[in-house]
C-alpha cells in the first residue's frame, strides 16, 4: 500500500467517524466527557506522583539529608522532638551542618465550653 493510499483511507475513516459521532451527539458528548475525566484523572494522580516520590528533593545533596531527634536519658520515648526554643540553640551554635529546617504537627480540638454563671 501506498502512502498516498494510506493517506486515503485515514482520511476516509476520520470522515466516517465525525458523521458518526454527529449522528448520534448523545454518545459523543459522554465520550468526550469519559475522555476528559480519564486524562484529567490520570494527569492529576501523575502530577501528585510526579511531586512526592520521583523528583529529587530541592536541597543540594538531598542523599546527605539526616533527621535529628530527642530521647530522654532512662526514657522509653524514642520518637522525642525539639522545643522551639532547642532548635534555635541547635541552629544557632551548629558546626556540623550547612543548613537546618524543622516541621511541627500540630492538632487542636475546637469545644464549646460551659456558659459563665
Amino acid at each position: 500500500m501506498a502512502y498516498s493510499d494510506l493517506l486515503a483511507t485515514v482520511r476516509l475513516d476520520l470522515k466516517y467517524a465525525l458523521r458518526t459521532l454527529l449522528k448520534n451527539p448523545v454518545f459523543s458528548l459522554a465520550a468526550v466527557f469519559t475522555l476528559a475525566l480519564g486524562i484529567g484523572g490520570n494527569t492529576a494522580i501523575f502530577t501528585v506522583t510526579n511531586a512526592l516520590l520521583l523528583k529529587s528533593l530541592p536541597y543540594r545533596n538531598p542523599d546527605e539529608l539526616v533527621m535529628l531527634n530527642t530521647q530522654r536519658h532512662g526514657g522509653n520515648d524514642t520518637a522525642g522532638s525539639f522545643s522551639l526554643n532547642r532548635y534555635e540553640l541547635i541552629r544557632d551554635r551548629n558546626h556540623s551542618f550547612s543548613g537546618m529546617a524543622e516541621w511541627a504537627t500540630d492538632s487542636s480540638d475546637l469545644t464549646s465550653l460551659p456558659a459563665s454563671p
